[in-house]
């Protein structure tokens, strides 16, 4: 044992002999003091400029990542807001897209058709330089356009075709027939209501016939294409 290290010498003696050893001092060793701690209140201020500085160089970055992007996939020009209003400007009317639903735009509102009731358009709130609306983004043109969802499923709008005098006379027909014999089948559950057993079976000859009332100035091929759908009428079930 190194004496310099240690208290004053204690004896121990054992049966013949007598040895001297050092016991360690029981003093408590001196604490150092913690620099990193004590300075870190006053560090605090710098690294949060710090880490807010990395922040805003990240989303400036991003948002030149989005607007190239943007530009690449996207029909829109430099000047967004022109083209943008260019753009809803070619929108405006009536449109039909590939499942069916018949589309009105007015202004920047579109309805769909569907019950949801109006829907906006509007830019990309992120780049400005893309059109959305209903949750997709418009990736066609003026004479064709066409929505993408995030899922990358495509919707295209087309302009529905005019209708001609020969169409709006067939409605005509197709309607006033279809009324006829919705009256008809009314006519026949009150009979069956009532019990009139003869009345009840002149109009199921008539139902099941499909007849046409004789003021229809049908031609041979609207006669047959009525009588095809003569059982379907509201309230109808299919099984």
């Amino acid at each position: 044992l190194d004496p310099s290290t240690a208290s004053p010498a204690m004896a121990l003696i054992l049966p013949g002999v007598a040895i001297n050893v050092a016991v360690p001092s029981l003093r408590a060793a001196p604490t150092r003091p913690n620099r990193r701690a004590e300075a870190l209140p006053g560090r605090r201020g710098p690294q949060v400029a710090g880490l807010c500085l990395v922040a805003a160089r990240w989303h400036q970055k991003t948002r030149q990542r989005m607007r190239v992007a943007a530009t690449a996939l996207g029909p829109l020009g430099d000047d967004s807001e022109l083209d943008i209003a260019g753009l809803i400007e070619s929108l405006q009317g009536q449109w039909e897209d590939d499942v069916g639903l018949s589309i009105k735009v007015n202004g920047n509102e579109v309805d769909f058709g569907d019950g949801t009731g109006a829907w906006r358009l509007q830019a990309d709130a992120l780049t400005g330089l893309a059109l959305e609306l209903r949750g997709t983004r418009f990736v066609g043109t003026k004479e064709s356009p066409m929505w993408q969802f995030p899922n990358g499923v495509r919707r295209s709008w087309n302009r529905p075709e005019a209708i001609t005098p020969e169409q709006l006379k067939w409605r005509e027909l197709f309607l006033s027939y279809k009324a006829e014999r919705q009256q008809l089948r009314r006519q026949l559950w009150s009979s069956l209501v009532a019990q009139e057993t003869q009345r009840s079976t002149e109009l199921v000859e008539r139902w099941t016939s499909g007849a046409v009332a004789e003021d229809l100035q049908l031609e041979l091929e609207q006669q047959v294409r009525l009588f095809s759908g003569r059982y379907i009428v509201p309230g109808s079930c299919f099984v």
